[in-house]
């Protein structure tokens, strides 16, 4: 979780993608404004808006 804290913490906004799957069936869900907080703010998660078909 550090090393994602690192990636985000700049003033860039960072998008997050899940994709999921079971068999044959696949669906995914994208997040937009998406942050991790220093390990001292317990690695407090911040997301955005949803998208997706998950």
């Amino acid at each position: 979780l550090e090393k994602i804290h690192e990636l985000t913490n700049t003033p860039t906004q960072y998008e997050v993608r899940f994709d999921l799957g079971s068999g044959s069936e696949r669906k995914y869900a994208v997040y937009d404004n998406f942050k991790v907080a220093p390990s001292k703010q317990k690695f407090k998660l911040t997301i955005g808006n949803y998208k997706g078909n998950a």
